[in-house]
């Protein structure tokens, strides 16, 4: 009784304290001082039996940290794809609005040169290097349309495209609050792949790093105010 509450003992402090340093002092040598302390109680030991016990803790213990790190490795990997696929729909919400926007210029035989963007090339699984351009093109557009509207100010009048410009740029905030709490995500992420033994169970399961969202948005409002 008195040798399993000592190894136990041992085992919850490599736990508890797990780096290179602590798992390789665990050595022989102190396994058998610890063996030498249980002789003292129980006048001797019986190493057939000892040495199987020890392995089969040792088994049990590098399974609860191989689990332990596993989910938590996956669980910061989830929560990273989760925040990206936001991205994802907040992209093509914008971009689906701005189609709308064009229609209604078009039906109205308003010249421009707006090109409406394909709404088939946004869906989830985007990489974020392509979200971050699409971003960048989806701003572009808009700076365009602000110069048709400063040009023909009777569109901010006309009820279908007022609807569609207000979710346009509702799409636009929900798409930088996700960008920002996608690269919040990521950083977590990172931080939590980065010691051991995240990073070899991480380097396990094939997990690599994570590209943080690049495109800095601008406020759109004060470079029309500023262009005027």
């Amino acid at each position: 009784m008195i040798f399993f509450i000592r190894v136990s003992g041992l085992y919850f402090f490599c736990f508890q304290n797990l780096s290179y340093s602590v798992i390789i002092g665990f050595t022989l040598k102190e396994m058998e001082q610890s063996i030498s302390h249980i002789k003292k109680f129980s006048g001797g030991i019986n190493m057939t039996t000892v040495l199987p016990a020890l392995l089969f803790i040792f088994i049990i213990f590098f399974g609860f940290i191989f689990i332990f790190y596993t989910v938590k490795v996956d669980k910061l990997d989830e929560d990273a794809r989760n925040k990206s696929s936001e991205i994802d729909g907040n992209l093509w919400d914008r971009a689906f609005q701005l189609t709308k926007l064009v229609d209604v210029l078009n039906e109205k035989g308003i010249e421009h040169d707006i090109e409406a963007p394909n709404i088939n090339a946004y869906g989830l699984g985007m990489s974020t290097l392509l979200q971050s351009t699409s971003s960048e093109e989806l701003d572009n557009k808009e700076r365009q349309l602000r110069k048709v509207m400063k040009k023909y100010p009777e569109l901010e009048s006309d009820e279908t495209f007022k609807v569609h410009w207000d979710k346009f740029q509702n799409a636009r905030s929900e798409l930088m609050k996700s960008s920002l709490a996608y690269n919040k995500s990521v950083n977590a992420y990172s931080n939590g792949i980065s010691t051991f033994p995240s990073n070899a169970i991480a380097s396990f399961h094939k997990k690599k790093g994570k590209m943080t969202f690049a495109y800095i948005f601008t406020d759109l409002n004060y470079e029309k105010k500023d262009s005027e």
